[in-house]
Protein backbone atom coordinates (compact mmCIF):
# COMPACT_ATOMS: atom_id res chain seq x y z
CA UNK A 1 0.00 0.00 0.00
CA UNK A 2 1.38 3.38 -0.35
CA UNK A 3 2.50 5.05 2.72
CA UNK A 4 0.76 8.31 1.74
CA UNK A 5 -2.59 6.13 1.91
CA UNK A 6 -1.73 4.25 4.70
CA UNK A 7 -1.19 7.42 6.66
CA UNK A 8 -4.29 8.94 5.57
CA UNK A 9 -6.29 6.10 6.13
CA UNK A 10 -4.72 6.07 9.34
CA UNK A 11 -4.32 9.67 10.98
CA UNK A 12 -7.13 10.55 12.97
CA UNK A 13 -7.39 14.18 11.23
CA UNK A 14 -7.94 12.66 7.58
CA UNK A 15 -10.31 13.91 5.27
CA UNK A 16 -12.25 11.41 4.44
CA UNK A 17 -11.67 9.25 1.59
CA UNK A 18 -13.36 6.39 -0.68
CA UNK A 19 -12.14 3.28 -0.91
CA UNK A 20 -13.22 0.16 -3.01
CA UNK A 21 -15.21 0.05 -6.23
CA UNK A 22 -18.64 0.60 -4.40
CA UNK A 23 -17.19 4.60 -2.88
CA UNK A 24 -17.56 3.84 0.80
CA UNK A 25 -16.21 6.41 3.22
CA UNK A 26 -14.42 5.75 5.90
CA UNK A 27 -14.13 8.92 8.72
CA UNK A 28 -11.85 9.14 11.63
CA UNK A 29 -14.60 7.47 13.89
CA UNK A 30 -13.78 4.60 11.72
CA UNK A 31 -9.92 4.58 12.15
CA UNK A 32 -10.54 4.94 15.89
CA UNK A 33 -12.69 1.92 16.37
CA UNK A 34 -10.53 0.07 13.61
CA UNK A 35 -7.33 0.43 15.46
CA UNK A 36 -9.05 -0.42 19.05
CA UNK A 37 -10.04 -4.07 17.73
CA UNK A 38 -6.76 -5.18 17.11
CA UNK A 39 -6.04 -7.82 19.12
CA UNK A 40 -1.91 -7.71 19.41
CA UNK A 41 -0.56 -5.56 21.55
CA UNK A 42 2.35 -4.93 19.62
CA UNK A 43 1.08 -4.27 16.23
CA UNK A 44 -1.74 -1.72 17.52
CA UNK A 45 1.09 0.17 19.33
CA UNK A 46 3.38 -0.05 16.09
CA UNK A 47 0.43 0.78 13.80
CA UNK A 48 -0.16 4.24 15.96
CA UNK A 49 3.37 5.27 16.25
CA UNK A 50 4.30 4.63 12.65
CA UNK A 51 1.44 5.06 10.45
CA UNK A 52 -1.19 7.48 12.68
CA UNK A 53 2.11 9.06 14.12
CA UNK A 54 1.09 8.72 17.50
CA UNK A 55 4.50 9.67 18.95
CA UNK A 56 3.05 9.01 22.94
CA UNK A 57 3.27 5.57 21.69
CA UNK A 58 6.51 4.92 20.92
CA UNK A 59 7.43 4.34 24.88
CA UNK A 60 4.74 1.23 25.80
CA UNK A 61 6.15 0.09 21.72
CA UNK A 62 9.58 0.17 22.93
CA UNK A 63 8.46 -1.50 26.71
CA UNK A 64 6.18 -4.52 24.50
CA UNK A 65 8.95 -4.77 21.65
CA UNK A 66 12.14 -5.07 24.35
CA UNK A 67 9.66 -7.88 26.10
CA UNK A 68 9.28 -9.70 23.19
CA UNK A 69 12.92 -9.61 22.70
CA UNK A 70 13.91 -10.86 25.98
CA UNK A 71 11.65 -13.61 25.38
CA UNK A 72 13.82 -14.36 22.31
CA UNK A 73 16.64 -13.91 24.31
CA UNK A 74 15.86 -16.51 26.64
CA UNK A 75 14.37 -18.54 24.31
CA UNK A 76 17.90 -18.90 21.88
CA UNK A 77 20.02 -19.06 24.99
CA UNK A 78 22.03 -15.29 24.42
CA UNK A 79 24.71 -15.80 26.90
CA UNK A 80 27.31 -13.09 25.86
CA UNK A 81 24.75 -9.94 26.52
CA UNK A 82 26.57 -7.01 27.97
CA UNK A 83 24.01 -5.02 30.58
CA UNK A 84 22.35 -2.50 28.46
CA UNK A 85 22.86 -3.76 25.09
CA UNK A 86 19.31 -5.57 24.28
CA UNK A 87 17.84 -2.48 25.19
CA UNK A 88 19.90 -0.17 22.68
CA UNK A 89 19.65 -2.79 20.03
CA UNK A 90 16.00 -2.99 20.74
CA UNK A 91 16.13 0.61 20.45
CA UNK A 92 17.80 1.08 17.34
CA UNK A 93 15.69 -1.59 15.63
CA UNK A 94 12.28 0.05 16.62
CA UNK A 95 13.71 3.59 15.32
CA UNK A 96 14.87 2.06 12.04
CA UNK A 97 11.66 0.36 11.06
CA UNK A 98 9.56 3.39 12.11
CA UNK A 99 11.78 6.10 10.34
CA UNK A 100 13.33 4.41 7.81
CA UNK A 101 16.54 6.03 5.72
CA UNK A 102 14.68 6.78 2.19
CA UNK A 103 16.78 5.86 -1.10
CA UNK A 104 18.63 9.14 -2.33
CA UNK A 105 17.86 8.01 -5.83
CA UNK A 106 14.45 7.38 -5.51
CA UNK A 107 13.53 9.90 -2.61
CA UNK A 108 11.37 6.59 -1.50
CA UNK A 109 9.48 5.91 -4.35
CA UNK A 110 10.68 2.49 -5.14
CA UNK A 111 10.70 3.74 -8.97
CA UNK A 112 12.34 6.17 -11.28
CA UNK A 113 11.95 7.68 -14.87
CA UNK A 114 14.30 7.05 -17.58
CA UNK A 115 13.95 8.24 -21.23
CA UNK A 116 13.57 5.39 -23.28
CA UNK A 117 16.94 5.02 -25.89
CA UNK A 118 16.02 4.92 -29.22
CA UNK A 119 17.81 2.29 -31.39
CA UNK A 120 20.04 3.33 -34.80
CA UNK A 121 20.49 6.76 -36.25
CA UNK A 122 19.18 9.69 -34.38
CA UNK A 123 16.97 12.10 -35.88
CA UNK A 124 17.87 15.60 -37.19
CA UNK A 125 14.76 16.71 -35.43
CA UNK A 126 14.06 16.77 -32.11
CA UNK A 127 11.44 14.57 -30.92
CA UNK A 128 10.27 13.69 -27.30
CA UNK A 129 11.45 10.65 -26.16
CA UNK A 130 9.50 7.97 -24.34
CA UNK A 131 9.48 7.35 -20.77
CA UNK A 132 9.46 4.72 -18.93
CA UNK A 133 8.99 4.35 -15.07
CA UNK A 134 11.39 1.26 -13.96
CA UNK A 135 12.46 -0.06 -10.41
CA UNK A 136 15.38 1.88 -8.83
CA UNK A 137 18.44 0.02 -9.47
CA UNK A 138 19.87 1.15 -5.70
CA UNK A 139 17.08 -0.41 -3.31
CA UNK A 140 15.51 -2.45 -5.85
CA UNK A 141 11.90 -1.43 -5.78
CA UNK A 142 11.84 -0.98 -2.04
CA UNK A 143 12.32 2.62 -1.55
CA UNK A 144 14.46 2.35 1.60
CA UNK A 145 18.19 2.59 1.64
CA UNK A 146 20.02 0.03 5.00
CA UNK A 147 22.14 1.31 7.09
CA UNK A 148 25.76 0.52 6.55
CA UNK A 149 27.00 -2.12 9.34
CA UNK A 150 29.21 0.21 10.72
CA UNK A 151 26.60 2.78 11.00
CA UNK A 152 24.48 0.20 13.12
CA UNK A 153 27.41 -0.81 15.75
CA UNK A 154 28.34 3.06 16.33
CA UNK A 155 24.60 3.80 16.77
CA UNK A 156 24.00 0.94 18.79
CA UNK A 157 27.07 1.78 20.94
CA UNK A 158 28.50 -1.83 20.21
CA UNK A 159 32.28 -2.69 18.69
CA UNK A 160 32.41 -3.32 15.13
CA UNK A 161 33.98 -6.51 15.97
CA UNK A 162 31.73 -7.81 18.36
CA UNK A 163 28.50 -6.39 15.99
CA UNK A 164 30.63 -8.44 13.47
CA UNK A 165 30.39 -11.59 15.69
CA UNK A 166 27.54 -11.40 17.88
CA UNK A 167 24.54 -8.73 17.18
CA UNK A 168 24.67 -8.57 13.05
CA UNK A 169 22.96 -11.82 12.32
CA UNK A 170 21.01 -11.45 15.60
CA UNK A 171 19.70 -8.41 14.44
CA UNK A 172 18.95 -8.71 11.10
CA UNK A 173 17.69 -12.72 11.24
CA UNK A 174 15.81 -12.38 14.78
CA UNK A 175 15.03 -9.29 16.10
CA UNK A 176 13.87 -7.01 12.94
CA UNK A 177 11.67 -9.53 11.62
CA UNK A 178 9.22 -9.42 14.98
CA UNK A 179 8.95 -6.08 14.01
CA UNK A 180 8.09 -7.18 10.39
CA UNK A 181 5.31 -9.67 12.46
CA UNK A 182 4.29 -6.40 13.82
CA UNK A 183 3.69 -4.38 10.86
CA UNK A 184 2.21 -7.63 9.20
CA UNK A 185 -0.28 -8.06 11.78
CA UNK A 186 -1.35 -4.57 12.06
CA UNK A 187 -2.13 -4.18 8.14
CA UNK A 188 -4.16 -7.80 8.30
CA UNK A 189 -6.02 -6.66 11.26
CA UNK A 190 -6.68 -2.92 10.18
CA UNK A 191 -7.97 -4.72 6.88
CA UNK A 192 -10.49 -6.70 8.56
CA UNK A 193 -11.32 -4.26 11.46
CA UNK A 194 -12.37 -1.51 8.44
CA UNK A 195 -13.82 -4.57 6.35
CA UNK A 196 -16.23 -5.62 9.54
CA UNK A 197 -16.73 -1.94 10.58
CA UNK A 198 -18.61 -1.26 6.92
CA UNK A 199 -20.10 -4.57 6.42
Amino acid sequence: MNPARAAALLNGRAQAFSIGLGGERITDQDIAHALGKLWHEGARLYGRAKWAGQEQSFAPLLAHFLNSVKALQSFDCWIDIKPGELERIAKLALVESLYPKLCSTCGGLGTIMVEKQKRGRPRLKKTPAAVLKIPCPKCLGEGIQEHAEFALAKTAQVSRRRWANVWSYRYHRQIQPLLDKYERLFWVGIRRALRENKA
